[in-house]
């Protein structure tokens, strides 16, 4: 086997500015298991949203701490808990059921953000891809020289994400619903924009822990088989959101008063977000988004 040619793409994001160190997502040449030493880097990436939110359990908000109503005062307080690889800022701000904000504004918050925080950026929409189309090419442009993250691309909004990640010089997150062919579909159409297949990380739709992550580890797993058997369309590096996955669970929204027999919520909400992040690890991704401080930190302890 050729680990020149039959291995993970690399993507690298970040380091334009000064000061800011870039982050460089896959190259794996083979599958994740066997000891620590031989296990390939996986980038800690914490979540912060540009609004706060309104539903999130009372453990969840105390262990980020800080200020949930300032995306920079937030970010901060993770990067003190965590030290991350690099911080997902979410422009949830944009869903019209929460603040509504136009393009522009996004792309004020967003630059702002980008001001005062020194690490590689994913930036995201508010799920919809119809607002994405809107909002992320405003954002992206706001952003030019950062080499960000940028996304959701999927199958309805490609074109337009693709056109704007190669015109202000960002790199794109592609995401299928937990199928191999439509994911490499993807990553082929996207290329065919011009935009090369080293600038695109793939999301393969992932699912929380008890809720169908065996099914999505399979389709993971099959695409690093893929990419270390030399197929380039399906050798981008893998990302995973483990934190909206998890935090939708009743086992880590209950409270222990509602559920007494499953214990403490903190401690058991943790060790569902952290479990789901180092099965995901060892299906081959390459970047972990999460949200629970505590969470990443105890991944790091397993994984590293």
């Amino acid at each position: 086997m050729s680990a020149s040619t039959k291995q993970e793409l690399t993507v690298t994001i970040g380091g334009a500015d000064d000061g800011e160190q870039p982050l460089t997502l896959g190259g794996a040449a083979d599958i994740p298991l066997g000891s620590p030493e031989e296990r390939p880097d996986v980038a800690v990436c914490m979540e912060v949203w540009d609004t706060a939110p309104g539903d999130w359990p009372g453990c969840l908000t105390e262990d980020i701490g800080g200020s949930l109503d300032d995306p920079v005062e937030w970010a901060k307080a993770l990067i003190d808990k965590v030290d991350p690889d690099a911080i997902c800022l979410r422009l949830a701000g944009s869903d019209p059921a929460l603040e509504g904000r136009s393009p522009e504004e996004c792309a004020e918050v967003a630059k702002r953000f980008a001001g005062e925080i020194d690490l590689p950026l994913v930036v995201v929409g508010d799920g919809s891809a119809d607002r994405e189309t809107e909002v992320i090419p405003v954002v992206a442009e706001a952003l030019a020289g950062r080499r960000c993250l940028i996304g959701t691309a999927e199958e309805r909004n490609y074109r337009t994400l693709a056109t704007a990640a190669q015109a202000f010089d960002h790199c794109l997150l592609a995401e299928t619903p937990i199928d191999m062919n439509l994911a490499k579909q993807l990553n082929i159409l996207i290329e065919d924009t011009g935009l090369p297949l080293d600038r695109i990380v793939m999301h393969h739709l992932t699912s929380g822990l008890g809720y169908g992550l065996e099914y999505t580890y399979s389709i993971m797993e099959r695409s690093r088989q893929a990419a270390l058997r030399g197929d380039d369309k399906l050798a981008q590096p893998m990302a995973v959101f483990i934190g909206p996955e998890t935090w939708r669970t009743k086992e880590a929204r209950a409270s222990a008063d509602d559920q007494p027999e499953w214990g403490d919520q903190s401690t058991r909400a943790t060790l569902w977000e952290s479990v789901a992040a180092a099965a995901y690890a060892l299906a081959g991704a390459s970047l972990l988004v999460f949200r629970s401080p505590s969470a990443a930190c105890q991944f790091r302890q397993v994984w590293d």
